[in-house]
This record gives structure tokens, C-alpha cells and sequence, in this order.
């Protein structure tokens, strides 16, 4: 018997897919400010952020064929992968909140880190 994917865990892979994709484009296409756009400042800027955004397009292909996939056994594997790398950044964030732009003079920068948060 065949399991099917839910529609639950359809919609929880397509909004991680749309979540990478959005901080993929952030980091790749705007390696040079990351001081106003995303959660912290990544130096150096050019190969960290880069390579970090091509990570998370990357990531978003997964997801989001992942999502459009009816049989289970197929959408699982995009699972394990982004499962272990959220716990891994949480540990990080909460290891490295100093290095967070909470206190920014930047508004945007702010709001990128509680929405990061």
C-alpha cells in the first residue's frame, strides 16, 4: 500500500521552500548588505553570503519539489536534511545572539533578525 502525502505536510514543505528561497535571494543577490538586509553581518561578503544563498536556493528546489510530490516515500527526503540544519542555526543563534543585529540603528535590519529569530 502506497502512503500518500498529506496535504498538511505538502503545505509545511511548500512554506520552508518559499522561507529558503526568499533568505537564498536575500544572501546571493545582496552579498554586499547583509548589515541592512539579513540577521547579522556576514564577513566576507562575497564568498560566505554567496555561497550561503546558492545553499539556500539550492535547498529550495529540494522543498519544493519535495511538495509537489503525491507519494510519501519520495517527499520524505527533503525532510532529515532541513530538520538537523534548523536545530544546527538554532544552536548557532543562540550561541552567537551578540552577533545579531537587535540593537541596529537600521530598521530593516532589525526586523530581518526577529524574523530570523
Amino acid at each position: 500500500m502506497t502512503k500518500l502525502t498529506t496535504v498538511g505536510m505538502k503545505w509545511q514543505l511548500l512554506v520552508g521552500a518559499i522561507l529558503v528561497f526568499i533568505t537564498g535571494i536575500v544572501l546571493f543577490f545582496g552579498t554586499e548588505h547583509t548589515d541592512m538586509y539579513f540577521a547579522w553581518t556576514i564577513n566576507p561578503p562575497l564568498l560566505t553570503a554567496a555561497f550561503l544563498g546558492a545553499a539556500y536556493l539550492s535547498s529550495f528546489v529540494l522543498g519544493f519539489l519535495a511538495a509537489r510530490e503525491d507519494v510519501w516515500a519520495r517527499a520524505r527526503l527533503a525532510v532529515p536534511g532541513p530538520l538537523i540544519f534548523t536545530i544546527l542555526m538554532l544552536v548557532a543563534t543562540l550561541l552567537h545572539l551578540g552577533r545579531f543585529h537587535l540593537n541596529s540603528p537600521k530598521p530593516t535590519a532589525v526586523l530581518f533578525t526577529w524574523v530570523w529569530l
